[in-house]
């Protein structure tokens, strides 16, 4: 980008989101498209689902940025201790499942639990992406390292950032590996990247 055209938006319990959730709904899914396609399979609603978890405490987006364009969301990341990422990851997929009716309820937590199980482990000590996606229409243009740039100028005392890739997603390994990131573990279908 050659002219900055964009700024970023913090929301938290002190600065709650009140804008459009189309834009904030894609984004999310377009950063765990497996959680959402499985949610939409069994009738879940990500509307009422995203409304529910957007500054909640406790959730993976009680806090989060925006990247925006002309007042329009086109980036988001959400970032938490490493050490907190797997009880808001499960508070997150327990009101997730809470928008399904009882049959679907039990499926969603079971392949949910699976998904997560199969993650490798994470350092303790490390800031950790939870979220982190651009809009398609964005993307290539310089976007996703200027929300990168931001996420590290709030990285406080951590002295690493990390976070899960899945292995199919070529393009995002070749991005994190472009912006410094490190590949330091695979199990299942997943790496662990992450920048000291």
């Amino acid at each position: 980008m050659k002219k900055k055209i964009y700024k970023f938006k913090k929301y938290s319990k002190k600065n709650k989101f009140r804008g459009n959730l189309t834009n904030l709904i894609t984004l999310f899914c377009l950063a765990t498209p497996e959680y959402c396609k499985l949610f939409k399979s069994l009738d879940g609603n990500l509307k009422k689902f995203i409304k529910s978890i957007i500054n909640v405490p406790g959730t993976e987006l009680e806090n989060f940025l925006t990247l925006e364009i002309k007042n329009k969301i086109i980036g988001f990341a959400s970032t938490y201790s490493s050490l907190e990422i797997s009880r808001r990851q499960l508070k997150t997929n327990l009101i997730m499942r809470n928008f399904l009716n009882n049959k679907n309820k039990l499926l969603f937590i079971k392949k949910i639990q699976k998904n997560i199980n199969l993650l490798p482990a994470i350092n303790k000590q490390a800031l950790y992406l939870s979220r982190n996606a651009i809009l398609n229409k964005y993307q290539r243009k310089g976007l996703g390292y200027v929300l990168f740039k931001k996420i590290l100028e709030n990285i406080g005392s951590y002295k690493s950032i990390c976070l899960h890739v899945k292995l199919s997603n070529r393009e995002a390994q070749n991005f994190y590996t472009r912006i410094g990131f490190n590949k330091i573990i695979k199990k299942n279908n997943y790496a662990v990247y992450e920048k000291k």
